[in-house]
């Protein structure tokens, strides 16, 4: 399969897809189209019950899952003030070394 029919391929998929959203809003079965059929069905009390009982339940689900991908809110701040120290910044001596070979390590000796 080349580009031209994986190309050909999509653009049937997306007339498919655009005649029957079309056919679902323009295309009547018996007195009402597709559409209208599912916006009364949505209305009824059964289904207002069943989207609220889905709410319920996915809505802890996503929560944790934005808690667990984003963490907690901290706001970093906007720029240093001279009040600012640096604890978590790394002595001087971290990092390779300036020039020269890598030093020996040290054996370690357990006793």
């Amino acid at each position: 399969m080349g580009p031209v029919s994986s190309f050909i391929r999509s653009v049937l998929s997306i007339a498919l897809l655009l005649g029957c959203v079309w056919c679902s809003f323009n295309v009547p079965l018996g007195e009402r189209t597709f559409s209208e059929h599912m916006d009364r069905i949505g209305q009824t009390p059964e289904a207002k019950e069943l989207i609220e009982g889905s709410q319920q339940t996915v809505s802890p689900m996503i929560e944790e899952a934005t808690h667990r991908v984003l963490g907690e809110y901290v706001e970093a701040p906007t720029s240093l003030s001279d009040e600012v120290t640096h604890t978590n910044s790394l002595p001087e001596t971290a990092g390779p070394p300036k020039a020269g070979r890598l030093p020996r390590a040290q054996a370690v000796r357990s006793e």
